[in-house]
Order: C-alpha cells, then sequence, then structure tokens
C-alpha cells in the first residue's frame, strides 16, 4: 500500500512492474543513488513476504522459520526468468524447491481434490501488470499443460491508465492544464481511479474527484463508459483466448471449467467476456486472489512428501542390504 501511494510522487524511489523486468541483464534500477538488479529487489519483495509469514505464526504462538519455497511465475516465463526468479530466491535466503507456472499453481489448486476426473481446464489469469490464457487436462493423477500464451505489457495497470487518461482530458479540456504533469495531482488522481476501477465491479456508476492547480472537477464514470475505454484491451484478451484455444486444437464445448485468477478478474466486463467466448459461466471453486498461492503451497506439500517417502524408501532399502 505504501509503495501505491508513492508511485507517482516519489516514482524514482519506487518499484512497480518488476516481474516484467525479470530475465532481463541490462535492466537496472537506481534508488536513493544504488543500483539494483530484477533479482535483487524481487528478493527484498520475497523476505518481506518470509517475515511477514514469520511474523503470523510467532502471532500464533508457533516458533517456525520459513527455508523453503515454491515460486510461482507468469506461464510465459522462459529459462532465463526463471532462472532469475529462482536467483532472487537464494538471494533472499531461501531454498527455492521449485519454480511453477501461475496457471498450473491453479489448475492444482482447483484440480487437487478432483484427480482421477478427467477434466479440461481453461485458466484465465489476469494480475496488475501481465495476462496469461493456459489449457489444463486433469487425467488420471495428472495435470498437463495443452497450450500456453500470454502478453507480458498487459494487465489490470492498464484500465488504471484507460481511466487516468479519460480524466486527464475532460480536465484539461474544461481547464486547460493537466493534472497528469505535477507528480503531486498525478498520485492523488491516480490513488481515485484505484478506488473508482474497483467500485465499478459493484456499483453501476463512480465519481473520481481530480484536483489540480487549486482547482477540482468532479468527473462521473458509468460502468458502460469504462468499458466502452477498455474496448482494444478487452479484444487483446479475446484475441489470446481464441488463439490458446486454437493451439490446443480445442473446441470450447470440450472445455469442462474456466478459471479466473489475478485481481483484475474481478472486472464484470472481464467475467463477461470470458463467459460469452467459452459458453461457460466461471468456476467459483477458486478464489482468484489466493488460488495461485494456495496451488503453489499444495506442490510443496507434494514435493515434500515425495521426499519423505524417498528417505523411507532408501532407510528400508538399507535395512534390506543388512
Amino acid at each position: 500500500l505504501e509503495a501505491v501511494n508513492r508511485v507517482i510522487a516519489d516514482k524514482d524511489n519506487t518499484v512497480s512492474l518488476i516481474k516484467r523486468e525479470m530475465g532481463n541483464s541490462k535492466y537496472k534500477l537506481t534508488i536513493h543513488e544504488k543500483d539494483y538488479t530484477p533479482q535483487e529487489i524481487s528478493a527484498k519483495i520475497l523476505a518481506k513476504l518470509v517475515r511477514d509469514a514469520e511474523f503470523y505464526f510467532n502471532n500464533e504462538g508457533l516458533d517456525i522459520k520459513v527455508k523453503d519455497a515454491v515460486i510461482t511465475v507468469p506461464a510465459y516465463f522462459g529459462m532465463e526468468q526463471k532462472v532469475a526468479t529462482k536467483e532472487a530466491g537464494e538471494i533472499a535466503g531461501l531454498n527455492v524447491l521449485n519454480i511453477v507456472n501461475e496457471p498450473t499453481a491453479a489448475a492444482l489448486a482447483f484440480g487437487f481434490n478432483k484427480l482421477g476426473k478427467d477434466k479440461t481446464v481453461f485458466v484465465f489469469d489476469l494480475g496488475g501488470g501481465t495476462f496469461d490464457v493456459t489449457i489444463f487436462q486433469i487425467k488420471g493423477n495428472s495435470i498437463d499443460m495443452l497450450a500456453s500464451d500470454g502478453n507480458a505489457r498487459l494487465g489490470g495497470k492498464d484500465w488504471d491508465a484507460l481511466l487516468v487518461k479519460h480524466c486527464s482530458e475532460i480536465f484539461r479540456d474544461k481547464y486547460g492544464s493537466d493534472p497528469q504533469d505535477d507528480a503531486n495531482s498525478f498520485q492523488e488522481l491516480y490513488d481515485r481511479v484505484l478506488r473508482a476501477k474497483i467500485s465499478l465491479s459493484t456499483m453501476p456508476k463512480a465519481i473520481i474527484p481530480v484536483s489540480h492547480e487549486g482547482k477540482m472537477e468532479k468527473i462521473e464514470i458509468s460502468r458502460e463508459k469504462f468499458e466502452e475505454l477498455s474496448t482494444d484491451l478487452i479484444s487483446q484478451c479475446k484475441y489470446l483466448s481464441e488463439h490458446v484455444l486454437e493451439k490446443a486444437n480445442m473446441i470450447w464445448s470440450k472445455v469442462d471449467a474456466v478459471l479466473l485468477v489475478g485481481g483484475a478478474t474481478y472486472m464484470p466486463m472481464i467475467r463477461r467476456l470470458v463467459k460469452n467466448i467459452s459458453g461457460n459461466e466461471p468456476s467459483t471453486a477458486v478464489n482468484p486472489d489466493q488460488c495461485v498461492a494456495i496451488g503453489a503451497a499444495w506442490k510443496a506439500f507434494l514435493l515434500q512428501t515425495d521426499q519423505i517417502v524417498d528417505e523411507i524408501r532408501d532407510e528400508e532399502g538399507e535395512e534390506e542390504a543388512k
């Protein structure tokens, strides 16, 4: 929250969307006169998550230290990006057990209790900064990816930018100045746009106050207008979804379940898009905000279980040898 409140007003010392730069060896970010690689920045985020987890355990009366981790990444990540992510975990002091694609984790969260029942699952993953679509097949006791595609430069932030641009243009046309030209005015507008976007998921309209150079304009935005502004972004989501279906040599009638992943999928326009193109109501079996983390936890459990089984087998083998 602190970073969100400073991302524009103090943009030179605030990091956002660093995931987009993972694996880019030429990328450096200077903060407070010190250079950081994407791995080093990601390591600080992971270290904060470790502290938060240990704080939670301590409050529950448990003396637990987090040492091992399963880390999730977008489906479009290649080997360089996955290696960089693993390095970030190691810089944070973690033993990285596995790197898992986010849609795979979501499918695992959905399908863990359904193993043994054959299902084809479509995962629509729209986060703050990235977009992935993936088709999985749950068959027997395995979850196999059939096809995947994504856009590393498409996410909820693009919808934020649409509203900021819309409000700025209305204000500029009336008063002759642009709130985006002043860091404080821009930050204030950005914060109000975020709240309005969330509100429009449940309300038919929202009011976005715009303050700049001593002037104030209250701009009303309806859900219909927001969706009209988003036409191009929705088209990109639709194209990639249908492209992945073609890659998998699949038709929508063969898809048994559609999973929504990522906070941006709460927008009604996204849910309507997915229903219209797939013919299926999105599943409510997983929480879009939590399913990737839950899937990663299941993966960690499976890895640890396999390790315990292997250790038992080794011990039994030693006993037999004796």
